[in-house]
């Protein structure tokens, strides 16, 4: 899809940001303001969440858009899809769908569900019914701990050795959010082994990462009991719950231990990232983040 997703909190904040950014445009350009409904940028929903924002290109007055309305964002993928498509009643339309280029009639209520069929059952009620959304609020609380902690070392460690541990679940779903993924929080009670969903947008399909953080001292060793349990709950994930296709761990632990090295090594499934792998995230964040450069296939950022 390419471009940004300007995150709202509701379909209503949708229209009202998207009409706010016309009427900015136009007394900015010397321009008459045209009656209502005339938007800047179109709206989009989120397929597997129902969260709400605007699609922003570049070339589509982005380079214009004041910096105030360029936070909170994230980038867009396949999962993000004109509100159009999927709500409302029937229409015709000519160029582009979710299900490709060309000419035809549109039935919402049928086209939700051959999108949502991408997904298996179990995950969609799980992200939908998440007592936890990956909203501007988070994204906004996660991207200032990622700002002071790329000062400089010093300060990266001792923000990672203190930060609190639902913070930390909602920094590394920001990092891998700036990497392109499409990420969602699961509730803060009954995760059951997981605190993140990540989906990547391949062009074979989304492939399905659910990921467990662990805020641990930074001198400390991942415990044997911790990657087991996490290879336990991505078997029972993969074959009977949300159907992911591999899982990660994610720790400020700086040691992973000899369980942990050897999963990591031998299980193809699982991914391990430590402390020194978070902090290179960290620094990368500001690249990631405004597009400078993103992993062009899923095992650059998984493996």
């Amino acid at each position: 899809m390419g471009g940004y997703i300007l995150l709202c909190d509701s379909k209503e904040r949708a229209f009202s940001l998207s009409r706010e950014i016309y009427v900015d445009y136009a007394v900015r350009a010397g321009k008459p303001i045209e009656p209502p409904p005339t938007n800047m940028f179109g709206i989009c929903e989120n397929i597997l969440s129902g969260q709400f924002g605007l699609l922003a290109k570049p070339g589509q007055y982005w380079d214009q858009l004041p910096e105030k309305y360029r936070e909170p964002r994230v980038h867009a993928t396949p999962l993000w899809v004109d509100e159009r498509f999927i709500s409302g009643e029937p229409f015709s339309f000519i160029g582009g769908s979710p299900f490709g280029f060309g000419v035809g009639t549109i039935e919402p209520t049928a086209a939700r569900k051959i999108l949502e069929g991408n997904f298996a059952p179990k995950l969609m009620q799980e992200v939908k019914n998440s007592t936890r959304k990956y909203t501007f609020e988070v994204q906004t609380r996660a991207e200032q701990f990622i700002r002071e902690a790329s000062v400089d070392s010093a300060a990266m460690e001792r923000l990672l050795t203190t930060i609190d541990p639902f913070l930390f679940e909602e920094v590394v779903a920001e990092l891998l959010a700036a990497k392109g993924f499409d990420v969602h929080l699961t509730s803060r009670t009954r995760d059951r082994g997981k605190d993140i969903y990540a989906v990547w947008p391949d062009a074979t399909g989304p492939l399905l990462m659910m990921v467990e953080c662990k805020r641990l001292k930074p001198d400390s060793a991942l415990d044997a009991i911790n990657i087991r349990a996490l290879l336990g709950q991505f078997t029972f994930e993969r074959e009977h719950g949300s159907l992911a296709n591999c899982a990660m761990l994610a720790t400020t632990a700086k040691r992973l231990g000899t369980v942990a090295t050897e999963f990591s090594e031998t299980v193809s499934e699982i991914s391990v990232k430590g402390f020194e792998e978070l902090c290179q995230w960290i620094r990368q964040y500001g690249q990631h983040k405004n597009g400078l450069w993103l992993p062009k296939t899923f095992d650059q950022v998984v493996f």
